[in-house]
């Protein structure tokens, strides 16, 4: 999945316009992807209500990551949209499914 979010950020210029912004946009992105790893994990587990509990436990720390790190910025990389800002929109809207 980052791989195939990589290459369309690339392709549509959606990855950061400069290395500062290339670096937060991978910063971002390797959280995600933790979360999204965690989340599938629990999703597939024919233990997931157990399994729901642990994860649960451990998301308001996730999430307050991230939140101290974007701030008051409007996008992971400032002012300007990536294909991350997409993906962290998606990841906190399946984390409030669980």
């Amino acid at each position: 999945m980052v791989v195939f979010y990589s290459y369309l950020g690339n392709k549509y210029h959606l990855d950061g316009a400069n290395e500062k912004e290339k670096v937060a946009i991978s910063l971002v992105e390797q959280q995600i992807q933790d979360m999204n790893s965690g989340m599938v994990r629990v999703s597939y587990d024919p233990a997931w209500e157990k399994l729901k509990e642990e994860y649960l436990k451990g998301l308001p720390a996730n999430l307050k990551l991230l939140s101290n790190y974007l701030g008051e910025k409007p996008f992971v990389a400032g002012t300007s949209f990536s294909y991350v800002d997409s993906w962290v929109s998606n990841i906190i809207f399946f984390e409030n499914l669980i």
